[in-house]
């Protein structure tokens, strides 16, 4: 969902089919808020068979097996971070292949800023959101004893996390 969603975005604002011009903040906006909302699902998505082998007790069957619990979370991690990696590179290469611009106000008027080379932080910083959302969802799944429940209040959770610090500002603000 996340590549779809990003390669659909980045080409429509490439088309100018989201704003008369092609690096205004609109088409920006849009693309990166659309980017992030397909990526709320995505921990919730890896943190349900996590809970469902949790809640069926799978997990005490692999230790009998004679599986160890360092390899096993090792494991999973790994796999969770190699799927988030794919839908990262998919974002990626979709940012790269449409030249999704925004404009940077100078003194001469405004200058067309690229995402892909003007920008270097998003190649560092992106594959790094993929290990932290990975963690996060590790974490996070203890907070469960449902799968079905997990995945449902995932998304709440992480607009609550986005959206709470805001709301927490706006409040102290108008208070003091």
């Amino acid at each position: 969902v996340p590549i779809a969603t990003a390669l659909a975005l980045c080409v429509l604002a490439k088309e100018q089919q989201l704003d008369s011009t092609s690096y205004g903040v609109l088409p920006n906006l849009i693309v990166v808020l659309s980017i992030v909302g397909s990526f709320i699902l995505v921990p919730g998505l890896l943190a349900f068979p996590l809970v469902s082998e949790r809640s069926l007790r799978l997990r005490n069957l692999l230790s009998i097996s004679g599986c160890k619990v360092a390899s096993y979370w090792g494991a999973t991690l790994a796999s969770d971070l190699c799927l988030n990696m794919i839908a990262v590179a998919g974002v990626l290469i979709a940012i790269a292949a449409t030249p999704m611009s925004w404009r940077d106000e100078t003194d001469s008027g405004y200058e067309r800023r690229p995402w892909a080379t003007d920008e270097p932080w998003i190649w560092v910083l992106f594959p790094a959101f993929a290990l932290a959302m990975a963690s996060y969802a590790h974490i996070i799944s203890f907070a469960f004893h449902e799968p079905f429940i997990c995945v449902g209040a995932f998304p709440v959770m992480n607009l609550g996390v986005i959206i709470g610090p805001f709301i927490v500002a706006a409040f102290l603000a108008i208070t003091f």
